[in-house]
């Protein structure tokens, strides 16, 4: 699955740990729920390629985001 879209279905509760554990992923969109918790930011060894987004400096109560091993380029 390279694609998980559950935005706008008033979800509640914490966000799944095991999200993580999805090796295709490529896109996840989660916008406009009440999820809760920690999000699940092991993003490292997905293969993805391309430029960092520049907003990532807007998440201001993001605490930890790990990219390593990935092909990504630009700054943060």
């Amino acid at each position: 699955m390279a694609t998980i879209d559950i935005s706008s279905n008033q979800l509640s509760g914490s966000i799944p740990y095991s999200i993580g554990n999805c090796k295709s992923l490529r896109e996840l969109y989660m916008a406009n729920n009440f999820l809760s918790g920690l999000i699940p930011f092991f993003l490292s060894a997905k293969q993805f390629s391309g430029t960092i987004p520049a907003n990532l400096d807007k998440l201001m109560a993001l605490q930890f985001l790990n990219l390593s091993f990935n092909n990504l380029i630009g700054e943060v």
